[in-house]
């Protein structure tokens, strides 16, 4: 047999084999949206699900946005970084101190729209700062809190603090609304 039909022999099998297997239908993966976060380190400006811009007035403070979709852990100490979520969320807070008193602002902010499932692990504190909450969760938002462990020796805690007297730890702050669902499943 000469070399040209040697090639021929194995390129149509060939070529037919690849038209064939374009007409079968194909299964996707979904890309893993998991990401974590240490809310100190600002060296990284995003991530899969996230990103952290610094405040235009003052560099040294930002706000690490969680986008819609997102799955991200949050771990580490901060007094100059916020958490904005800004659709349908999971974070895992894992031994995360949020304290932002400095800061007229609240630690977490619910965007309208807003879902947010927060799972804890480890020992966390959020703090608002100013007559805010430490979670804001404005109208046509939600929470959901639990343990991110269903083994009972390894139940999360949340200590949720406003950064004045009239503002909540989780809700509201201030003269601001917060009339949307929080539920409280464990932790």
């Amino acid at each position: 047999m000469d070399p040209a039909h040697s090639i021929r022999a194995i390129a149509i099998p060939l070529a037919l084999a690849v038209c064939i297997g374009s007409l079968l239908p194909v299964t996707a993966q979904a890309a893993s949206t998991s990401s974590t976060i240490d809310v100190d380190d600002t060296s990284m400006t995003w991530g899969n699900g996230w990103t952290w811009r610094p405040d235009d007035d003052n560099q040294s403070i930002g706000t690490f946005t969680v986008a819609d979709g997102a799955d991200v852990t949050l771990t580490g100490t901060t007094t100059q970084n916020r958490v904005l979520i800004t659709g349908v969320a999971t974070i895992r807070l894992a031994d995360a101190s949020i304290d932002v008193s400095g800061i007229s602002d609240p630690a977490f902010r619910l965007d309208p729209g807003a879902d947010l499932t927060l799972l804890l692990s480890g020992v966390n504190t959020i703090r608002g700062g100013g007559q805010n909450a430490g979670i804001y969760v404005p109208p046509d938002t939600s929470i959901t809190i639990d343990s991110a462990s269903a083994a009972d020796d390894e139940i999360g805690v949340l200590h949720a603090y406003a950064g004045a007297a009239d503002g909540a730890g989780i809700g509201g702050g201030g003269s601001s609304e917060a009339n949307s669902p929080i539920t409280i499943n464990g932790g």
